[in-house]
C-alpha cells in the first residue's frame, strides 16, 4: 500500500497521485510486524488550516468569494447581451465557467474538479442568472417609465409587481430556463470528470 505525503490518505499501489488531494507526494506505507500479523502504519490525515479538505477542495470560503465575484462578470455580460436584443440565456454557460474559474483561482484546490468546487460554482451560477434576469426586467421597466420620474431603484422595487403579470412571468421563467440549460451543459464536463475520478478510486 502507499500513502499520500501531504494529506496522509491511504492509497492503492498503482496510484501515482493522491486521489483525495491531488498531491504527487506518494510514499510507501511503513509496515511493522506484530504477533505474526503485518500492520500498516498509515497516519490519519489531520485537519488542515484554512479549511483545506482531504478531498482537495482548497479554501472553500475564499473559493466561494471568488466564484461569486467572477460570476458577477458573467452577470454583467448577460445584462449587456440582453440589452442588445440577443437571447442572453447563452450566458448561462459563461457564468458557470467564470464562477468555476473564480473558485479555483481563490480556493487553490488540489483537485480542479472537486465536488465542493462544482457545487459552489453551480450555486453561484444559479443565483447570478436569476439576479441578472431580474435586473434586466427592472431596467426595462425603468426605460419605459423614466419619463414619469421613477428611478432605477423604484423600478427594482416594482419588478415583483410586474412579474405577477402572467405574460411577463412566462417570459421571465423561459429566459431563466434557457440560461440554466446552458449553465448545466457547461457544468456537465466537470460532473463527468468527478464521476470518472470516483470510479477509478474504487
Amino acid at each position: 500500500m502507499k500513502r499520500c505525503g501531504k494529506c496522509g490518505a491511504q492509497l492503492y499501489d498503482q496510484d501515482t497521485v493522491c486521489t483525495y488531494c491531488g498531491s504527487a507526494e506518494i510514499t510507501d506505507a511503513e509496515t511493522t510486524q506484530q504477533g505474526g500479523f503485518q500492520q500498516v502504519n498509515t497516519p490519519v490525515a489531520q485537519p488542515v488550516n484554512n479549511m483545506e479538505t482531504a478531498q482537495g477542495s482548497g479554501n472553500i470560503i475564499a473559493g466561494a468569494v471568488g466564484a461569486f465575484l467572477f460570476s458577477i462578470i458573467g452577470g454583467l455580460i448577460y445584462f449587456v447581451i440582453y440589452q442588445l436584443g440577443v437571447i442572453a440565456g447563452i450566458c448561462g454557460l459563461i457564468i458557470f465557467v467564470l464562477a468555476n474559474f473564480g473558485y479555483n483561482l481563490f480556493a487553490k484546490p488540489g483537485n480542479k474538479n472537486s465536488l465542493v468546487g462544482l457545487v459552489v460554482s453551480i450555486i453561484a451560477m444559479i443565483a447570478m442568472i436569476y439576479l441578472a434576469e431580474y435586473f434586466c426586467i427592472s431596467f426595462e421597466i425603468f426605460q419605459v417609465f423614466k419619463d414619469q420620474g421613477i428611478t432605477i431603484f423604484d423600478a427594482i422595487n416594482a419588478t415583483p409587481d410586474f412579474l405577477a403579470d402572467p405574460s411577463v412571468k412566462e417570459a421571465f421563467i423561459g429566459d431563466l430556463g434557457f440560461a440554466y440549460l446552458f449553465g448545466g451543459i457547461a457544468s456537465l464536463s466537470n460532473i463527468i470528470n468527478i464521476f470518472k475520478a470516483r470510479k477509478n478510486r474504487k
